[in-house]
């Protein structure tokens, strides 16, 4: 099982985790009778209870879990509380969900044994262990308990003091960036995952640091000062914290659009970018072709909105109020028709945002 698909499984893992504490907790605690009858252990004709232990097995990338339910008489509770302790201890954490659910299963065993040797103790039963050991042995039960909860509590602290740790030492070797917003704006969308249908999405404040850890595709893995790691777009991604975006220089070129033949070849140029990213439907390629127009034009002539940088202006197609209340009024499977064109669409944008630089500084720049 990969990361990814264990992070999908690991709510559900850790629901069934707590299921089945509060399920054994509810068992063990019922005020059941202690009865004479066959152990359901070891056969024997004795005061039983019912009783219900459970284990973990695991196998980095699978699991097993092992429960054993029954009457048993309290031999056979000492028995077998102390077996599934000991194998949830050594062989139950091995894995991402395993470790989650081993400390739970040993939590939950524990009130099963508690509840199991208070009620034998009210029914005055005589078993194999004497008397006097079980309130001392109760004790360090509840010792264990609390070891547990201090230790989960301890390593959540030092997780956190791990990623803070790692922002300070990127932060004095200047290798923490800020996400770039446009003045409009106040957040930006963090993806747990490069792609848009199955990725949870996240808000980052503006002016936010993060460190870069890794590109993919047009696409750059970040973690953010919580420690907390998620995708954005390369574009989204400013410079270094103690520097200014870059901007476009405000100038006025003359019009790329003086003759046909000019035109011709932006429209070739932009129908081709187009063409590489699959977008056949004749609406859909006619929005997509405005939108890369007015791209182009932009960074060609750099002197709309006081020059804007190429983050602000794919993230003001991004933010388009329109286009999210539009969205929001989609099916499912309209909506998912909507984020492949989306991104798609943002590719276009792109690339002809940087034709339109590329053309434009090749003319000499004459300030307003």
């Amino acid at each position: 099982m990969g990361i990814l698909a264990a992070v999908k499984w690991l709510p559900s893992a850790v629901v069934a985790g707590f299921s089945a504490v509060f399920r054994g907790v509810g068992r063990a605690t019922k005020p059941t009778a202690v009865t004479m009858q066959c152990c359901q252990s070891c056969g024997e004709m004795r005061m039983t209870k019912f009783v219900a232990f459970y284990r973990n097995v695991g196998m980095l990338f699978r699991r097993q879990t092992y429960t054993l339910m029954g009457n048993l008489c309290e031999t056979c509770v000492h028995k077998h509380f102390w077996k599934f302790e000991v194998l949830d201890v050594v062989l139950g954490p091995w894995g991402m969900i395993s470790a989650i659910l081993a400390p739970i299963y040993f939590v939950q065993n524990i009130f099963s044994y508690v509840a199991a040797l208070y009620q034998f103790e009210r029914a005055g039963t005589e078993g194999q262990v004497p008397q006097a050991s079980r309130f001392p042995l109760l004790k360090v039960l509840a010792v264990v308990a609390a070891a547990v909860v201090v230790l989960l509590a301890v390593r959540t602290i030092t997780k956190r003091q791990r990623a803070a740790a790692i922002f300070a030492n990127a932060s004095a070797q200047h290798e923490t960036e800020q996400i770039l917003c446009g003045d409009k704006f106040k957040s930006v969308k963090l993806f747990s995952t490069p792609d848009y249908q199955a990725a949870a999405v996240t808000s980052l404040a503006c002016g936010e640091s993060v460190i870069r850890l890794a590109h993919q595709g047009n696409w750059t893995k970040l973690q953010t000062q919580k420690g907390d790691e998620g995708f954005l777009p390369k574009w989204y991604v400013g410079l270094p914290a103690n520097s200014e975006p870059e901007k476009i220089e405000k100038c006025n070129r003359p019009s790329p659009m003086q003759n046909v033949e000019q035109f011709q070849k932006l429209k070739a140029s932009i129908d081709g970018f187009i063409d590489a990213e699959g977008i056949s439907d004749k609406d859909f390629r006619d929005t997509t072709e405005d939108l890369a127009s007015g791209a182009y034009f932009l960074a060609y002539l750099a002197a709309d909105d006081g020059g804007k940088s190429k983050a602000v202006v794919l993230m003001d197609a991004v933010n388009d109020p329109k286009i999210e209340d539009t969205f929001s009024k989609l099916s499912a499977s309209e909506q998912d028709e909507m984020r492949t064109w989306y991104s798609k669409n943002l590719a276009v944008m792109s690339k002809a945002f940087d034709l339109g630089y590329e053309e434009g500084a090749k003319l000499p720049c004459n300030p307003n």
